[in-house]
């Protein structure tokens, strides 16, 4: 048992470190209004910017359990099939490709989470009203789903036939629109 004493250390750190930042973040993924959010319902109170860093840990902590998953079985192979002595060194060359793309993952996920414009004041009340007044960090899940750019509503509106409930928010390269219907009025953007 002695030659696999790296990767079950490993498994116990890394399961031990997701049930700990799950533990604390609780984070969920809930609708409002056909938005997706990402609630860290372990932290309440917490700023948008605390919540992206906890919510960034967590997807850290989740994405290692997964793709280090294969590890053990490299591992194995090595010791088991082809009789290999796994040093430090081979263990290291084993565990970089999972340690490269968990890092990668989780810093553009970070990336993704800041740079999402923020939740509309709509979204904000409906959050605390389902949530009895307390006060979570919205963090929006799916922002190409509520704005869209001023060729795109053009598009949409000789397409469409149907509302559209989505976030309000006007800036210089998207706008999007609440409760607008398309076959009866035309709103320009810019």
């Amino acid at each position: 048992m002695r030659k696999y004493r790296r990767i079950l250390f490993q498994n116990c750190v890394l399961e031990i470190f997701y049930a700990v930042t799950s533990g604390i973040s609780q984070t969920e993924a809930e609708t409002y209004n056909g938005i997706i959010v990402n609630v860290v319902m372990g932290v309440p109170n917490a700023t948008r910017n605390q919540a992206n860093i906890i919510t960034a840990v967590w997807m850290f902590s989740l994405y290692a359990l997964i793709l280090f998953v294969p590890t053990p079985f490299v591992y194995r192979y090595l010791v088991i099939v082809q009789r290999v002595v796994v040093t430090w060194k081979v263990y290291i060359i084993i565990v970089i490709p999972p340690t490269l793309n968990v890092l990668l993952l989780s810093i553009g996920n970070y990336y993704a989470m800041s740079t999402t414009p923020a939740c509309s004041e709509e979204v904000i009340t409906l959050m605390k009203a389902y949530h009895d007044g307390i006060n979570f960090a919205c963090q929006p899940h799916n922002p190409m789903r509520n704005y869209y750019t001023n060729s795109e509503l053009s598009c949409l509106s000789k397409s469409s036939q149907r509302s559209f409930n989505v976030f309000i928010r006007v800036d210089s390269s998207k706008t999007s629109v609440e409760n607008y219907d398309f076959t009866s009025n035309v709103i320009n953007h810019n």
